[in-house]
């Protein structure tokens, strides 16, 4: 479960040259650098492009490399792209080839281990290639430490999310912020490394995928508050994608749903929580979301004065969800009555009692608590007359 507030790993920023894509923005506004991940002195306006050949690698979904919109290189093997990406997420941290040679290579020897790093490395330079325009080379590699150059020419879509993210959080206009959370969540197009499952990787995909969630709801908290509904519910959405149990976020769709007079996709978004929580906790919803129940249905069938053309398939899927849900209550109250029969016949067999005449009266003798099974048999007889008017389904 995320925390509400996670926070952002300091020294995760984004490489020199990079854009920051914000109106307005100013250098004093811009955080203080980290020292071996320097942030622009200046941004630039949005659309501004990077006049240099810069390599771009993504670590959401799956690694990749790219240079001038072409794909630099292939992986050797699983080894050789799991250590750049391990590298990268380290990026200006010494990594000392010992703990490299361990972590990676743990089921040898040291001396098997070191040999396989040193392969890999070699690999992995290969795949880099040299730096364009004899720029800094993207390693920094000697005896003791190995470590990705933060000082090469490179841009890297986890850094440019987590800072933008940073920014988000150090600026006090809500409409500069809301537009560097948008900036920052166009980055994360997937979980990161969806094809790892090193206990390191999950680590931090857990960690980005719960600043992922909280930038969502920054920008959720901040469309629903200036009305912007279509953008609202789309940050609602993509928080339930990645997180279905979060029953605070479809409490506040469904209201935003019955603000918008949609009682249909309230009732929806109501039915597709309810499955959620049952399916996977067991249990019903919250209480002050079953109230919202009520508020649908009053909803749903409150007059209008005007009912134009837009609001007919809207009123034809509210009239389908509310018989949709009169139709499980009757299922209920079908199967409730059946078991109610079985468990008065049951208490009436094990008493030693005689059923009902044609008449509705006794016809034996009736034990202690007789009168209470009598009077449960003419309930469920009066419940099944009932029932047995309505419609077959």
């Amino acid at each position: 479960m995320c925390a509400p507030n996670a926070p952002i790993l300091s020294g995760h920023a984004v490489n020199e040259g990079s854009e920051l894509e914000m109106v307005g923005w100013t250098e004093s506004a811009v955080p203080a650098e980290h020292p071996l991940d320097p942030v622009p002195s200046a941004a630039p306006n949005i659309g501004e492009e990077d006049s240099v050949t810069t390599l771009e690698i993504r670590l959401f979904g799956t690694l990749a490399l790219e240079r001038d919109g072409q794909i630099v290189s292939h992986f050797p093997s699983r080894r050789v792209k799991e250590l750049l990406a391990y590298l990268l997420l380290r990026r200006g941290e010494q990594q000392s080839r010992e703990q490299l040679a361990g972590l990676f290579w743990s089921d040898g020897d040291g001396d098997h281990a070191r040999r396989c790093l040193n392969t890999s490395l070699w690999r992995l330079q290969r795949v880099l290639g040299a730096p364009p325009h004899s720029g800094h080379p993207y390693l920094r590699v000697d005896a003791q430490y190995i470590g990705f150059n933060t000082a090469s020419d490179f841009r890297l879509d986890v850094a440019e999310f987590e800072q933008h993210c940073l920014w988000a959080d150090r600026v006090a206009s809500p409409p500069q912020q809301a537009e560097l959370y948008r900036q920052a969540v166009t980055y994360y197009r997937a979980d990161l490394l969806t094809e790892c499952y090193e206990d390191w990787c999950l680590i931090e995909r857990e960690r980005l995928h719960c600043l992922y969630l909280r930038a969502l709801g920054r920008l959720f908290a901040y469309y629903s508050a200036s009305g912007e509904h279509d953008a609202a519910v789309d940050c609602a959405r993509r928080i339930l994608a990645g997180d279905p149990l979060r029953e605070e976020v479809h409490r506040d769709l469904i209201k935003l749903y019955l603000a918008a007079r949609q009682p249909g996709a309230a009732m929806r978004q109501y039915r597709a929580c309810e499955g959620i929580i049952k399916r996977e906790l067991g249990t019903e919803p919250m209480p002050e979301t079953q109230a919202l129940l009520s508020r649908i249905m009053a909803d749903a069938v409150a007059p209008r004065a005007f009912v134009s053309p837009n609001h007919i398939d809207q009123d034809l899927a509210t009239a389908l969800a509310c018989l949709q849900d009169a139709a499980r209550t009757f299922d209920r109250a079908r199967s409730q009555l059946g078991e109610a029969a079985g468990l008065v016949a049951k208490a009436v067999r094990q008493r030693g009692a005689t059923v009902l005449d044609d008449g509705g009266k006794p016809s034996g003798w009736a034990p202690r608590g007789m009168d209470q099974l009598l009077e449960a048999e003419r309930l469920v007889a009066a419940a099944a007359q009932q029932l047995d008017r309505l419609p077959a389904r």
